[in-house]
């Protein structure tokens, strides 16, 4: 014998499905959504590194750029020489090495080169900086690796070392350094 429905019972039964499967959306929906986010950034950090993958020679770059110093455009050469020896002497404070006086020698050629992103020529003047001191070989090393960070820095010149031979080799610790570093400023319009 079957049960007959009545119009209201069955507005109840689809009221109470309706019902339902909203609180099983309101329970679930946050997970699924979390999931599907987290699904999503996976695929995007996927994507990216399948381009990279294609494409080579953006990656190349990528490690070039991490490798190449970061150099800052030539100023004017009072300005340069103050900002090129400030942070040389900022390097040389945290390598540990004693602070002695430094002199600037400026050159009287001039090199024409052509800036990037402009199509101008620049006249750049070569300027060089002579540091001596006296210091021990590790701390030598902390500097030269610092110089590298040196946005102004474009070339260690020269670099000459010297100890005293007569001094047994476990006393040799301190050795005296002459360095010269150089950079660029603009040459001013005359």
């Amino acid at each position: 014998m079957a049960i007959q429905l009545t119009d209201r019972d069955k507005r109840t039964l689809k009221l109470g499905g309706v019902c339902a499967l909203g609180i099983l959306a309101f329970v679930y929906m946050p997970q699924w959504t979390a999931h599907w986010r987290k699904v999503r950034s996976e695929i995007k950090t996927m994507e990216t590194t399948l381009d990279e993958v294609r494409n080579p020679r953006n990656a190349k770059q990528a490690g070039l750029n991490a490798l190449v110093p970061v150099f800052q455009m030539p100023a004017d050469q009072e300005s340069q020489t103050f900002l090129f020896r400030d942070k040389f002497n900022e390097q040389v404070k945290s390598s540990g090495l004693n602070e002695e006086p430094i002199q600037f020698d400026v050159s009287k050629k001039s090199i024409r080169m052509k800036v990037p992103q402009e199509s101008r020529f620049t006249e750049l003047i070569p300027l060089s900086l002579s540091y001596k001191s006296k210091c021990c070989f590790d701390k030598l090393l902390d500097l030269l690796v610092a110089l590298k960070g040196n946005p102004y820095c474009v070339g260690i010149e020269s670099l000459k070392l010297e100890c005293d031979p007569k001094k047994p080799s476990q006393d040799r610790g301190d050795l005296d350094i002459e360095l010269t570093v150089s950079t660029f400023a603009e040459k001013k319009a005359s």
